[in-house]
């Protein structure tokens, strides 16, 4: 969960870059000499140097915008250095604008009216001045630590009334730099402040994501643990899995086995029952055998009765007539023997 969102973080730059280009400003007018615009005096004109024109907001932002990056990396990991660095210069700032209130009160008393010899307006727009730099302007100004410097022929004597003129246009370049400076205090504030919201709620944020961070290093950790405790667990399962394995390849073969024997039995069984059923045909075959048989015995014996039956009755009656034809046989004898004796004694 980042701590800002895209535009807050846009916004937030965009702050940051106003403020570091004001404060550099700031720093580079204390080394430059205060300028007063070109005045013609009674011995000639003098050349004055005069401030340098700031660069317009849209233009410094499209400088620095070249230069910031939007890798969102680095402004995490630069937002830490710049809280830091920002309430710094806040602090710096807030001295200086208390410094610039206070010569405020030294040159309240100045006519305001000079205003026009140094405001400086482009193509309708008044340029916006850093509170700093004119603040620094002004204890220059006030202490007299610097003077403009006139670029003169060196066999010219500047008399009195040109110092007196030179102070005047000191003043009214002053009043004008105070006018300016009014002019761009609410808006200084309004950023300043908008700094201050920013970087209170960048260190809630950070305080939070600080927090979450705790808390998901924790949960990382014991997601770790439990990783570790899960991968022992798994290299168990997978040696406890292995094991089963081996078993059920076993019982596999054992089950093979038991199949063929169960189909061999199965054919063994039907081969047995082809066979009971071949031996119920033979013995029903056999009981009709024996039926026919018994049939067949009882028929011939009857009949074998009756032929012997037959055959008795012939014997018999053979015998009788055998009888009959030896008795018949030998009453012929009787009559031939008895003939021929009686024909012997015919004779």
């Amino acid at each position: 969960m980042g701590l800002l969102t895209r535009e807050e973080e846009k916004q937030f730059l965009r702050e940051r870059e106003i403020l570091t280009a004001e404060s550099s400003e700031g720093t580079e007018d204390k080394n430059q000499p205060p300028s007063i615009p070109t005045h013609t005096t009674a011995r000639g004109s003098v050349q004055v140097d005069m401030v340098q024109r700031r660069k317009k907001p849209e233009r410094r932002l499209a400088n620095k915008r070249k230069v910031v990056s939007d890798d969102e990396e680095e402004l995490a990991h630069e937002r830490r250095e710049d809280s830091s660095t920002n309430c710094e210069h806040i602090r710096s700032r807030n001295e200086r604008v208390d410094a610039a209130r206070g010569d405020r009160r030294i040159f309240g008393g100045v006519n305001q009216s000079s205003s026009r010899h140094t405001g400086r307006t482009f193509e309708g727009e008044t340029e916006l001045i850093s509170p700093i730099s004119l603040s620094s302007e002004l204890t220059r100004f006030a202490r007299g630590e610097e003077t403009p410097q006139l670029k003169m022929n060196e066999d010219v004597v500047r008399p009195e009334e040109e110092k007196k003129a030179s102070g005047e246009d000191a003043k009214k370049v002053t009043v004008d730099l105070i006018a300016r400076l009014e002019k761009s205090r609410k808006p200084y504030d309004e950023a300043v402040k908008r700094s201050e919201r920013l970087i209170i709620t960048v260190e809630k944020r950070e305080k939070n994501y600080i927090k979450e961070l705790a808390k998901l290093e924790a949960r990382r950790a014991e997601e770790v643990r439990i990783a570790k405790e899960l991968r022992g667990r798994i290299v168990e399962a997978k040696m406890a899995e292995e094991a089963l394995c081996s078993k059920i390849l076993e019982i596999e073969g054992k089950c093979h086995m038991e199949f063929r024997r169960a189909e061999e039995l199965s054919a063994i069984t039907g081969q047995l029952g082809k066979a009971d059923m071949r031996s119920q045909e033979s013995q029903r075959r056999m009981e009709k055998a024996e039926e026919a048989y018994r049939q067949l015995r009882d028929e011939s014996t009857d009949e074998l009765k009756l032929r012997l039956e037959k055959c008795l009755n012939g014997f018999a009656m053979w015998g009788l007539q055998s009888m009959k034809w030896l008795k018949l046989d030998l009453l012929e004898r009787r009559l031939m023997s008895a003939n021929t004796s009686g024909f012997a004694g015919h004779k």
